[in-house]
């Protein structure tokens, strides 16, 4: 049963999205009836609304992350969600929550990845802070990729390079090139 919840636990999150969506398109059709357009609610890429709050979680409970944004549309297919000025919130149980703020957010259900990009500012609540122009986050693997500059600073350093490997679970975060590090203000190149 876990096995089968785990291959479609993505789905179970839409349901919800779904849901909300319904609410919202009854209430455009009742002031459709009133002189109000549907132009707001449909595009021809599929559905698009304002002001969503979109929420997962893995089934074991091991990463919850929630999404605010300004605007939001579904694919006609309802496979892909598109969020434009994002805040997205990365819970771990017994580890520090980590937020991301951007311009735009493309969330693959079916492969259950999202693509980050756009002025990229991530907080940690002890006090960390990384800026990059695009990540990539996989769900399944809890897992933030990206080949792009990144620059981590905190309370006791800062490093800049170019890609990031941060694993969530594991708490491991990689820096693959190009390092350049600053430790209580003296530089060291790796």
């Amino acid at each position: 049963m876990k096995k089968h919840l785990r291959k479609h636990w993505p789905l179970l999150g839409i349901a919800g999205l779904l849901i909300v969506v319904a609410i919202y398109l009854t209430k455009g059709y009742q002031e459709f009836g009133k002189g109000r357009s549907l132009p707001d609610i449909f595009s021809k890429e599929g559905i698009k609304l304002a002001d969503i709050n979109f929420s997962q979680s893995r089934p074991d409970e091991s990463l919850k992350w929630n999404l605010d944004a300004r605007e939001v549309r579904l694919s006609k297919d309802r496979q892909f969600i598109y969020f434009k000025d994002f805040q997205l919130r990365l819970d771990r149980p017994e580890s520090s929550s980590l937020a991301f703020e951007g311009r735009c957010c493309d969330y693959d259900q079916n492969a259950g990845e999202a693509s980050l990009y756009g002025d990229l500012l991530g907080t940690s609540e002890d006090g960390y802070q990384i800026a990059t122009q695009r990540l990539s986050f996989k769900q399944e693997e809890g897992l933030l990729t990206t080949e792009d500059h990144v620059e981590i600073t905190g309370p006791f350093f800062s490093v800049a390079g170019r890609g990031l490997r941060f694993d969530l679970e594991k708490e491991t975060l990689r820096i693959l090139s190009g390092v350049t590090t600053l430790i209580d203000g003296k530089s060291l190149a790796l």
